[in-house]
């Protein structure tokens, strides 16, 4: 993160005289130009407790996070059911 603000205020000081060109869409480009990967849009917890699974949070902005409770719980009908849930998300981005 510390390197994406870095490149952000090294661009601005190279184009001082171009108004509005950092927007989200430039934050976003610069976090996932450092990620390695893109933004993961599931993340099925398989585990007792709810935790961000090693996810740095700007990293893992517009993931849903689903709960399946231990993995010795987890059965087919369960699993199904979350996956339909999910394919009835409608990602909004904060609009």
């Amino acid at each position: 993160m510390v390197r994406a603000a870095r490149e952000l205020c090294e661009e601005a000081m190279r184009y001082p005289h171009q108004p509005g060109w950092l927007d989200e869409a430039a934050v976003g480009r610069q976090l996932k130009a450092h990620a390695g990967w893109p933004d993961p849009d599931l993340v099925l917890q398989l585990c007792p407790e709810h935790w961000l699974g090693g996810l740095l949070p700007w990293h893992s902005r517009v993931t849903t996070f689903m709960h399946l409770g231990p993995l010795r719980y987890v059965d087919r009908a369960a699993l199904h059911v979350l996956l339909l849930e999910y394919g009835g998300v409608t990602q909004r981005y904060g609009k």
